[in-house]
């Protein structure tokens, strides 16, 4: 009985292309109840504003385009997207979009997904050639010493809490890392007061850090 019921809807990870340098996950309905919501950067409430029926997004950089998918109960396509399968959508370059309509219903995308999901998510090989620029380009150098870093953040109250995976091609690239992430974690506490309870710890190729910060002070870091 259970094998004549309808097939399992996509998963929305299998819209991010295989060509992707760095994909993101945002939990849109636990991020609007979230009581500091409206004090998030505004790169990241400008891409959940339009939104309004989506749930999830996933959102796919390959260097040069950015791709935007989403998951919710569209009556039609929101604005500026296009349909790929009942309930998802995507925004972006046409090449981009194929590959994402492909990788559903082949059900085979990117492998860049986290172990551990969380309302906000990252995935990065490299430092992605992700274009950052002001306080994020210091984290841009941090990301190039690994060959592949986890991020996430959990939603608490009036905190948020940070997590970071980092494997490293060498030990003494993650021994680097480890020290260039202790410095950077200082620089965060004592410039806005940001960061709160870092703790850093290296095991062979891989640096684990965690940190507490006030969602408040995030958009003077960014």
């Amino acid at each position: 009985m259970a094998g004549c019921g309808p097939p399992a809807p996509p998963a929305l990870d299998d819209a991010v292309p295989p060509d992707s340098t760095a994909a993101a996950g945002l939990d849109l309905v636990a991020l609007r109840a979230w009581a500091f919501y409206a004090k998030l950067p505004p790169a990241v409430t400008a891409l959940a504003a339009p939104l309004r029926e989506a749930s999830e997004m996933r959102l796919a950089w390959n260097g040069s385009t950015l791709l935007i998918v989403a998951r919710g109960n569209f009556a039609q396509p929101p604005a500026g997207y296009t349909a790929l399968a009942p309930g998802i959508a995507a925004a972006g370059a046409s090449d981009r979009i194929a590959a994402a309509q492909a990788g559903l219903r082949t059900r085979h995308g990117s492998t860049l997904k986290p172990a551990v999901r969380a309302p906000l998510w990252a995935v990065i090989r490299g430092d992605g050639r992700l274009p950052l620029a002001g306080n994020l380009a210091n984290a841009g150098t941090l990301l190039r010493i690994a060959d592949l870093s986890t991020l996430s953040a959990q939603l608490r109250g009036a905190a948020i809490d940070l997590s970071l995976d980092a494997h490293c091609r060498t030990e003494e690239n993650a021994r680097r890392l480890e020290e260039s992430l202790r410095a950077f974690a200082t620089v965060g506490a004592i410039k806005i007061g940001f960061l709160r309870s870092v703790h850093i710890e290296r095991a062979a190729l891989t640096v684990h850090a965690t940190a507490s910060g006030r969602p408040e002070a995030l958009s003077e870091f960014f």
